[in-house]
């Protein structure tokens, strides 16, 4: 069994608390391109914590955790044959084949 991966657009809801609009924006701004693990976790630079938008104790920047999928780009192989032996797995690109025992 071979291992695939595909880069996707994921658009997610962002629940802000703030005083006016342009404090929303400003902090919606600073988040455009941050990396982030998804991951249910109250603590993290972008919480997302499953809370509904009217609970009280909603972080004031958070992340929801239902998404959509907007985008999937083609497939690559990330690993030939996972299921055999470490030793004995090919990745894309080398050349090496893996080595026979001469017994």
């Amino acid at each position: 069994m071979n291992l695939y991966n595909a880069d996707i657009l994921i658009n997610a809801t962002v629940y802000i608390k703030a005083e006016s609009e342009e404090e929303a924006q400003e902090k919606v701004a600073k988040l455009n391109g941050l990396c982030l693990e998804l991951a249910e976790d109250e603590h993290a630079e972008l919480p997302i914590t499953g809370m509904t938008y009217n609970n009280p104790d909603l972080p004031d920047v958070s992340l929801s955790p239902a998404v959509t999928v907007g985008y999937a780009d083609p497939i690559q192989v990330v690993e030939e044959d996972i299921d055999a032996d470490p030793e004995d797995r090919t990745l894309p690109g080398d050349d090496n084949e893996p080595e026979e025992d001469d017994a």
